[in-house]
């Protein structure tokens, strides 16, 4: 073989090899600036389930109040009252809720006489929204 003929060889060869690495670039085949890429659009991102009710039953609490009243004769001569009360609840499901409470208020000693307020409340609360963060309710009682 002959030396031109050898030249022209490997001049084929290196322009092939420089071809191919041009056409599989992808900076170059996509023609996107560099880092950037045509994947399409990520999956979209499910929220988590909501917290269904985690099934407590019985509920227990305790308040403190006070009530101060003013006849409409004498605006000015108050009757206070301090006292507080108990709450015991029942819920029955996801929805339905059982209350009883019972309030007990009174005055102070240094007052001339002495008067006792008793309340008892039976109510049930139906829940709107029983698996949300906001747990909604209507509340009806005697």
């Amino acid at each position: 073989m002959s030396l031109p003929r050898l030249a022209s060889i490997t001049t084929l060869a290196t322009l092939g090899v420089a071809a191919t690495a041009l056409v599989a670039s992808p900076a170059h085949a996509d023609s996107n600036a560099p880092g950037a890429c045509d994947c399409g659009a990520a999956a979209p991102v499910e929220a988590p389930a909501a917290a269904g009710w985690d099934g407590t039953r019985w509920g227990v609490s305790l308040r403190l109040g006070s009530l101060t009243l003013h006849p409409d004769a004498s605006p000015d001569a108050t009757t206070d009252y301090g006292g507080g009360g108990v709450q015991v609840r029942y819920r029955l499901g996801a929805r339905w809720e059982l209350e009883v409470t019972s309030d007990g208020y009174s005055q102070p000693e240094d007052q001339d006489r002495s008067q006792v307020l008793s309340l008892a409340t039976l109510g049930a609360r139906f829940h709107l929204t029983p698996y949300r963060r906001w747990d909604w309710y209507l509340l009806a009682g005697v």
